[in-house]
Formats: C-alpha cells, structure tokens, sequence
C-alpha cells in the first residue's frame, strides 16, 4: 500500500521511555511502539498504528504477528487509524481475532462524519480495560475524523 498517514507518539520528559522494536514488521500497515516505565518492575507499552486504504485481508493478522514479536511483553495500549469501520459488520472477524490476543476495544461511537455515513475507524485497543479511568472521542477537531483518547490509571 501507499505510505499516506504516518505515525507519531509523544512522550513528556517526566517518564521514562524507549523504543519497543517488534521483531515481525509489516509493510500493510505503519507502526511506533514506545515502552514507558511506570514503576520499578513495571511498564506499559503504547502502540500507534496507521493502516491506509483499502486495507488489506490480512492486516489484523499481520498487526497481531508484530504485537506478539514485542520483547518482554506488558500491558498495552494501541491505537489509531485502522480504516475499518468497528460497527461494520463486516468486522467481525478482526473482533475476534482481537480478542483471542486479549485487546478490548473502548471506543464505541463514531470517529468519523461523512454526510449522513457515520463509521468508527478510530479504535483504542487495551489488554487492561480495568486500569482505564475514562475514554472517549472528542468531536469538532480539524481533521475529517475525531480525536480519540483515554486516560490510563497508573498504579
């Protein structure tokens, strides 16, 4: 697919954080995993993800392939624009393959206003949906899609 989004991941200087290099990477969608350190033995990694249209069959496979290929795995948060519709129907398959690796999804309401089409291509998956205080999409930005967000309890 054509390179078209982009990925970033902003971190504040008062936490301590790294790269998480996948060892499995993929060319159907773009990617940055940054490792934070919450506490002495304990970390959380946040996953940014841009999958650009159409998407591919296989991306949600391809995506779990690198999550897994992620050293010394923690709890995880991930999210972006994965450019598929959650309430589709035809989502179904990407749900449960999603949740045999244990994410949960919080966002359940439209990201994106087209007309009179509404579509979530927005997710936040988490393998820890207890540690979230609230989650929700902010509507009214400067793109054509919502903001998404989620506030992570740390300890």
């Amino acid at each position: 697919p054509t390179r078209a989004g982009g990925v970033a991941c902003y971190v504040s200087t008062r936490f301590i954080s790294e790269s998480a290099i996948p060892k499995v990477t993929s060319s159907l969608f773009e990617s940055l995993f940054i490792r934070l350190k919450l506490h002495e033995n304990k970390h959380l990694i946040i996953g940014t993800i841009y999958r650009s249209p159409p998407v591919h069959p296989d991306s949600t496979k391809s995506l779990i392939s690198t999550l897994t290929s992620i050293e010394h795995p923690c709890e995880l948060v991930l999210l972006g624009d994965f450019n598929k519709n959650w309430l589709d129907r035809s989502s179904s398959n990407d749900k449960n393959l999603l949740k045999c690796v244990n994410l949960t999804q919080l966002i359940n309401e439209p990201t994106r206003v087209h007309g009179n089409s509404t579509s979530l291509l927005d997710w936040i998956l988490v393998t820890h949906p207890d540690r979230i205080l609230t989650s929700g999409v902010l509507s009214d930005c400067f793109s054509d899609h919502s903001a998404i967000f989620c506030v992570w309890k740390i300890k």
